[in-house]
């Protein structure tokens, strides 16, 4: 959960949108068809039964919203409290874009014709929206306007007023289960209830520095309180443990339970989710009742001095990247120890390499995190050309990390390096000194290691270009000059030294 909350919601929180209609309003109605069961769907005939109903306004081609819809917290809601679990909300899909014809909620980009002159055609679909989605979907070209969305995705909670009269109006914020849960709960006034002995135990690979590691699974649950579970776990095939674990949790309040089983290298392991409240678990929803296999792996990190240098090649969409090295302190709490920058969509920061160097603490166990925040990795290419994108964590010559940004949405690397309280012999040495990229369109980037003054000449020895004190990191724009070959005498306090520049 805490990955989640670091840089998923983080950016999700970044990216999201403020609607302009006032909490409070009485909800416009509106209605369609499910676009996969073809059955009529109604915000006002949900009301009239008593449902508070969530609303969420999107787009087939919106990358925030493809992200958000992929981490299934709204079906997790639905299955909880919806007709299949408690029966206290309904969640409409609404896709909200009035030039997005139904083809794309299935993801298949049927060409758009007919608009109006100057009104472009929506992007292309971000995939099949209709995939592991139990709530209806509808297509609405007049709902976004009638509730005044600036921007997709919007939610909106409608809470009923009784039959005949319309709901009122809540907008939420994109959240986890368990947030939207509480903001949900906020706006009824009053708690949803879920159903008893009901979780879902999960558990992922995971990779710490130390020798000995206690085995974990994460329960959560699904939508109620709950004072106790039981759960087992299985070595290799076999059960090794059952323990009952005492919590206070709300709903899809997550809780990391650790088994007394030492983690061995090479053993599977699987949790099974055994009793809930002190009653047999339900099995409503297939599968939230057993954890596929992982493994746990102690001492698992390669052990590095205590430079690095981080290598970034950033692609067409730069403002979506995020990469972290990051540390768990004593209270179990993540600690970002270098972030790269907040990068722009602008020429100067799409598809460049960007090399940043970091002395970090000795003898500390470090995790790497690389996130995209529409959810598609780093792969977008403008250039036409193959240009590397990804990021590259070296200690002297020792490859820490390295993604090609082919990844979609997150890469959590627990357990990635750790430092060893020495300085490297070799500190830097492959990257003393760098002009990057080049060929470039006339921005060149300078790693150095001190200040450097730098001019620039013709290939008839006519000096076009001259900086002085450019500190590791600066750059010289030479996008005015004609495409070609240039020699730039650099000077520092350790020498001088040329390097050839081409301008394409």
């Amino acid at each position: 959960m805490k990955k989640t909350l670091l840089f998923g919601m983080l950016l999700l929180a970044g990216l999201s949108t403020k609607a302009q209609i006032a909490n409070g309003s009485a909800a416009p109605d509106f209605s369609g068809t499910n676009v996969v069961t073809d059955e009529a769907v109604s915000l006002q005939a949900y009301l009239n039964e008593g449902k508070t109903v969530v609303v969420y306004m999107s787009a087939a081609w919106c990358g925030p919203c493809w992200q958000f819809h992929n981490t299934h917290y709204l079906s997790e809601i639905y299955n909880a409290y919806g007709p299949n679990g408690s029966d206290e909300i309904r969640v409409i899909y609404v896709e909200a874009d009035w030039r997005t014809p139904v083809d794309h909620i299935f993801g298949i980009n049927t060409p758009v014709t007919g608009l109006p002159a100057g009104v472009p055609a929506p992007a292309a679909p971000q995939g099949d929206w209709t995939l592991n989605t139990p709530y209806p979907i509808i297509n609405n070209d007049t709902a976004g306007d009638d509730y005044q969305i600036p921007g997709y995705p919007t939610i909106f909670v409608i809470t009923p007023n009784g039959a005949g009269e319309l709901g009122t109006t809540h907008e939420i914020e994109r959240d986890t289960p368990f947030g939207l849960t509480q903001q949900i709960n906020d706006a009824m006034g009053t708690e949803l209830v879920g159903l008893d002995h009901w979780g879902k135990i999960t558990a992922a690979q995971k990779r710490l520095c130390d020798a000995t590691v206690p085995v974990t699974a994460v329960f959560e649950s699904f939508g109620h309180a709950v004072t106790s579970y039981e759960a087992q776990l299985k070595k290799n095939g076999e059960v090794v443990e059952t323990k009952t674990f005492t919590v206070n949790l709300d709903g899809f309040e997550p809780n990391e339970g650790a088994f007394n089983e030492i983690a061995v290298t090479g053993a599977d392991y699987q949790a099974i989710l055994t009793k809930v409240n002190g009653e047999t678990a339900l099995t409503t929803i297939a599968g939230s009742n057993i954890t596929e296999e992982y493994t746990v792996t102690p001492s698992a990190s390669v052990e590095s001095a205590n430079n690095v240098t981080i290598t970034i090649n950033t692609d067409d969409r730069p403002a979506e990247m995020v990469a972290a090295i990051i540390h768990y302190n004593n209270a179990g709490e993540f600690v970002i120890d270098w972030q790269s920058p907040a990068y722009t969509n602008t020429a100067a920061n799409k598809e460049k390499t960007f090399v940043y160097n970091k002395t970090l603490a000795g003898n500390v166990c470090y995790s790497v995190v690389i996130e995209d925040a529409a959810g598609n990795g780093w792969i977008h290419n403008g250039s036409g050309d193959a240009v590397p994108h990804g990021i590259t964590i070296k200690s002297g010559n020792t490859e820490l990390f390295t993604n090609d940004g082919d990844f979609g949405g997150q890469v959590w690397q627990d357990a990635t390096f750790r430092t060893d309280g020495t300085l490297s012999t070799d500190k830097f040495e492959d990257s003393k000194f760098a002009v990057y990229p080049n060929p470039s369109t006339g921005i060149f980037t300078f790693l150095t290691e001190e200040a450097i003054d730098v001019t620039v000449i013709d290939i008839t020895g006519k000096t076009v270009h001259t900086a002085k004190a450019i500190n590791n990191g600066g750059s010289i724009d030479l996008s005015a000059l004609q495409t070609g070959m240039y020699i730039a005498k650099i000077k520092g306090d350790s020498g001088e030294r040329i390097e050839k520049l081409l301008i394409k």
